[in-house]
């Protein structure tokens, strides 16, 4: 005789960043152990290559969560993260108990919770668009970086490399334009866009770094009790595993 099938609710989710909403069902305990291994990993090896191997198998999880035919990998960052949280929140709860150490030396023990989850630096413009001028002819049209960027750049504790950074930035041209033509990237491989980036000028360096410096992050504010009589403390969570 064969067991009867689990049904798990399935919710809705706006994303924060393109506007769209997707159908979403809680993980399940196969899933949980897949998530959970992961970050306890990460804690013990930040290496760039395990921490690309864990968002690895987030969006595995995530991709098997989603309802419908949705390549997540092409998820903005942010959008991605937003999801992994309510994913979380639906699965196994709203709060989750953080080990928090305190500028003073001392660990503090306080209270996260995941309905409180917001975008920073979120615009009306859905795509996040912005040109740069790279030369009095040429401009080109920058777009969100997606996951599948950002497993190139996962560990932001260490040094990116010249030619990672390369492929990030390559990654994130849609468009690229002069006096007389637009050439669409998606048409070129991404060595030809790769080897067009290591020929921008040094000074355009300033300008690029701006746009990745004000891309949509979310996070969560919490207060933490300090032990000191200096009073409580403000602290933005962000990177994704400290959400599970």
């Amino acid at each position: 005789m064969t067991l009867p099938k689990i049904a798990l609710k399935v919710y809705s989710v706006k994303l924060p960043v393109s506007g769209k909403t997707l159908k979403v069902r809680p993980f399940t305990v196969k899933e949980q152990k897949i998530l959970l291994m992961s970050v306890n990993e990460g804690r013990d090896d930040k290496t760039s290559e395990n921490r690309s191997h864990m968002a690895s198998n987030f969006l595995e999880v995530l991709q098997s969560c989603v309802q419908g035919e949705h390549n997540l990998s092409e998820l903005s960052v942010a959008d991605f993260v937003f999801l992994m949280v309510k994913l979380r929140e639906f699965s196994v709860g709203e709060s989750i108990e953080l080990n928090y150490k305190c500028p003073c030396g001392e660990k503090v023990i306080t209270e996260m919770n995941l309905k409180n989850i917001k975008v920073k630096n979120n615009s009306k413009n859905a795509k996040h668009e912005k040109e740069i001028k790279i030369t009095p002819e040429v401009v080109v049209k920058l777009n969100l970086p997606t996951v599948k960027e950002a497993l190139l750049l996962t560990n932001t504790e260490s040094e990116v490399s010249e030619d990672t950074a390369v492929r990030i930035l390559a990654g994130c041209i849609t468009e690229i334009a002069d006096a007389e033509t637009v050439y669409k990237t998606s048409d070129y491989t991404t060595e030809e866009i790769c080897e067009f980036v290591e020929g921008f000028p040094v000074d355009k360096v300033s300008e690029i770094q701006e746009f990745f410096e004000t891309l949509p992050q979310p996070y969560i504010k919490i207060t933490a009790k300090c032990p000191e009589p200096d009073g409580d403390i403000d602290v933005e969570v962000k990177d994704i595993f400290d959400f599970f």
